[in-house]
């Protein structure tokens, strides 16, 4: 039989490992249309950037922002509509609050689905 006081440490150990592998996560998510000749542009900076075809003729973005160590919540999605399109950027706190710059372990991945006849310009570090 083991002692209570080693199957309390294996259990707080175990919490440990579990918890301290744990991910924190966050969605952002944006729809819009834009007319053919527009187009969307995605600026990260940790994550990759993914177009695909969306069912519908609108344009949606989903950005699942994680991180180990860090506060998903102080990472943003800035939505800058403009003349030629919408630009949506990742704004890390510190570096000025610039769009696309950042030193974190947040990640953001995007997804865009990008109908016909709009373009799709994508940056990430």
């Amino acid at each position: 039989m083991w002692p209570v006081c080693l199957i309390m440490k294996f259990l707080f150990l175990l919490s440990v490992l579990v918890l301290g592998s744990a991910t924190a996560q966050e969605n952002f998510i944006w729809h819009g249309t834009l007319a053919a000749g527009k187009t969307i542009e995605i600026k990260g900076v940790n994550g990759n950037i993914q177009g695909e075809r969306p069912m519908t003729g609108a344009v949606e973005v989903v950005a699942v922002k994680s991180a180990r160590r860090s506060n998903t919540a102080e990472v943003r999605v800035d939505v800058v509509p403009h003349d030629g399109g919408v630009t949506l950027c990742a704004v890390y706190p510190g570096e000025g609050n610039r769009c696309g710059v950042g030193k974190d372990d947040v990640n953001v991945e995007f997804t865009v689905k990008v109908p016909a006849g709009v373009n799709l310009i994508a940056h990430t570090r």
